[in-house]
């Protein structure tokens, strides 16, 4: 029976927590390398290749419980600018923790002035699409498309956001020998593709265009098509494993369309385990734009591998 791994998106302390649970299954003897196929997208896409590549959830994990805020503060701000890592410390300051939702709305104005500039303020009606779908809780294609134009005022190179994926790669450099999909959203018709090794671009490439969170970071070409965060329409595209017997997902975020997935998955067939956040850890890594404070990275990896250790009896014939 085949295996997959599907590695979903939640930003910086995502990207830790799903170190920490992957290190937590494995302190447990839980199986985490052996993948038919690694399904990645965003923070996930870091995850997978460095798993893969790696072959043990250990140096990442490790990588986290030594990480260095305010280099990784740096590192970020090199990326997305200094208005992002501004947003952030300003969350951070007591009492104004609802400011890490808040903070999304001038960073998509940023984008929007840049396109009305260009195209004129008809670009605005943008923002509207995108907060009615956030209020309903749902990403049609026409979200999908809405974000694909606010991605398009990104000011930033995009040679900065691939150097920032390099940074996060750390040693890794090539594509793993194992199938890792690296998802990614189109932003002119909000289409999704998996990049994978067969596609001819680097491994930075792709995992920078699969975390290139529209209004925030620039989106990334690759083939002619420029792309943006692979967890815009899902925050797993767990459909894409949906081939392989036994499936373990580990989902760091939730928009609320996470059942529906696992549902659509076992009713295929398929062999099912599902890791999310405890309540605890739910609170560590924090929510919108708190999920890119690098001060939150050590926590998050260790709510992680409390929450990997938890779910081992879902993996009782393995550990």
């Amino acid at each position: 029976m085949t295996r997959a791994l599907v590695l979903g998106s939640g930003g910086l302390t995502g990207l830790a927590w799903e170190a920490g649970v992957l290190q937590g299954l494995a302190d447990a003897g839980v199986a985490i390398a052996d993948w038919d196929l690694v399904v990645g997208s965003s923070a996930g896409a870091y995850v997978g290749a460095r798993l893969l590549a790696e072959g043990s959830a250990e140096p990442l994990f490790s990588a986290q419980l030594a990480i260095n805020p305010s280099a990784e503060e740096a590192a970020l701000s090199a990326a997305a600018g200094r208005l992002l890592l501004l947003l952030i410390r300003l969350a951070r300051l007591p009492g104004l923790a609802w400011g890490a939702k808040a903070a999304v709305l001038p960073l998509a104005l940023r984008s929007l002035t840049l396109n009305a500039a260009r195209d004129g303020l008809g670009e605005f009606a943008t923002l509207g699409v995108i907060l009615r779908s956030r209020r309903q809780g749902g990403t049609g294609i026409e979200t999908l498309q809405a974000l694909g134009r606010l991605a398009r005022g990104s000011g930033r190179p995009e040679p900065l956001l691939i150097a920032y994926s390099d940074h996060l790669l750390g040693p890794i450099t090539a594509w793993p020998a194992a199938r890792l999909a690296v998802v990614a959203v189109d932003i002119a018709d909000g289409s999704r593709r998996a990049i994978d090794r067969s596609d001819g671009v680097s491994l930075a490439q792709a995992v920078a265009a699969s975390s290139a969170v529209a209004g925030i970071l620039p989106p990334i070409t690759v083939a002619g098509h420029r792309y943006m965060d692979g967890g815009s329409g899902s925050q797993t595209n767990a459909d894409l494993a949906a081939e392989h017997g036994q499936i373990l997902v580990v989902a760091p975020a939730d928009r609320g369309a996470l059942a529906g997935e696992l549902q659509s998955l076992r009713s295929g067939g398929a062999e099912i385990a599902a890791i999310r956040p405890s309540n605890r850890a739910a609170k560590v890594l924090g929510e919108e734009l708190a999920r890119l404070d690098p001060a939150r990275m050590r926590a998050s990896a260790q709510a992680g591998q409390e929450d990997g250790r938890a779910a081992v009896p879902l993996f009782k014939d393995q550990a």
